[in-house]
């Protein structure tokens, strides 16, 4: 079972949606605001911020924290469907435009993220 603690606005937890979705993967989608701290996320793993993915695999319990340790978890976790390029370069070049995207998106949410 995948929980995704996400608030909808969220550039970021956009993302983690997205992933997701392209693995075609099912998840509790539990709507945390920023400026909040919930309890149950603060339990499972102190100082983990949204977006946060708990995944309560064969495994054992994994909590992914951030959207970088999230799809990164999922392209490990479930191969069917690469959300990553295979070759090296082609992947790197996959996260630096990864990072500029919701570095910029980040920007631009910015003050709607603060408001409340």
């Amino acid at each position: 079972m995948k929980r995704l603690f996400h608030w909808p606005l969220d550039p970021h937890a956009r993302m983690a949606r997205l992933a997701l979705g392209e693995k075609a993967l099912a998840a509790d989608l539990i709507e945390t605001a920023r400026w909040t701290t919930n309890t149950d996320l603060a339990r499972l793993a102190p100082g983990a911020t949204i977006p946060a993915l708990v995944d309560d695999g064969a495994d054992g319990r994994t909590v992914a924290s951030g959207t970088h340790a999230i799809c990164e978890h999922l392209e490990e976790t479930t191969r069917d469907t690469r959300l990553l390029p295979i070759g090296r370069g082609d992947r790197a070049e996959a996260r630096r435009i990864w990072r500029w995207c919701a570095d910029r998106l980040g920007e631009v949410n910015a003050t709607l993220l603060s408001e409340r």
